[in-house]
């Protein structure tokens, strides 16, 4: 699956009643939330599904929301400066679902997010889909090895290498007593690049086999969510 470029320069809301922030009564929401309860509790196979709005009370400014990047750059201005994922602390959305995959409630995780705070916060790794990559891992490109860092794995240069400088330091497959040296890349995906394929495919699968999906800080607006 590839990411759809966006026909603006920049992705924003063309509607703008979709980035208004939508606020309920506590008796509505106490209501909700008793629905929530019982559809979770019903559910054998739960899939969640987050975006950048969890990670916004970390510091982490989010892209379609009303001061959100995409917003902010369609109307001419500069971003706002937020905390660097690098600071940023893992929320109480992110260990709640921490909680909920401890509880087997929660059956997979798929995210949009890059921040890498889901990994951060506990995460086990064979139970998320990082659909658009991660900031903090870098890929072997021969052998498919990750590496979890705990710094940006920026590219060497702009543009569609991914490159980061660095090799791949797991044994070769072909000989056991070497390196396998092959290029480390950058996990995160530009518009118009190809989804990471594995994490798409198990994406999929626990989507199609799920009773109940819920969804958490996104917009559902970029494909293929």
């Amino acid at each position: 699956f590839v990411l759809p470029m966006s026909s603006r320069s920049y992705p924003a809301h063309s509607d703008k009643r979709l980035e208004e922030e939508l606020f309920e009564s506590k008796a509505e929401l106490d209501a909700k939330v008793d629905e929530l309860y019982k559809l979770v509790k019903q559910s054998k196979r739960t899939v969640f599904f987050t975006g950048a709005g969890i990670s916004t009370s970390a510091g982490i400014p989010d892209f379609r929301g009303p001061e959100g990047k995409w917003t902010r750059l369609a109307q001419g201005k500069q971003p706002k400066r937020g905390v660097s994922s690098l600071c940023a602390i893992p929320t109480e959305t992110h260990m709640s679902l921490v909680r909920l995959q401890q509880e087997n409630i929660c059956t997979h995780l798929i995210s949009q997010n890059c921040d890498g705070l889901h990994r951060r916060s506990g995460i086990r790794p064979s139970k998320i889909s990082e659909l658009h990559g991660n900031g903090n891992i870098e890929y072997c490109e021969d052998c498919g090895e990750e590496y979890l860092r705990d710094y940006h794995c920026t590219r060497l240069k702009k543009g569609r290498d991914h490159y980061t400088g660095r090799h791949c330091v797991a044994a070769s497959s072909s000989d056991p007593d070497s390196m396998c040296n092959g290029r480390l890349l950058n996990s995160t995906i530009d518009f118009g690049q190809n989804l990471p394929v594995e994490p798409f495919h198990l994406a999929e699968k626990h989507s199609k086999n799920a009773n109940l999906h819920i969804v958490l800080g996104s917009s559902l607006t970029v494909s293929p969510a």
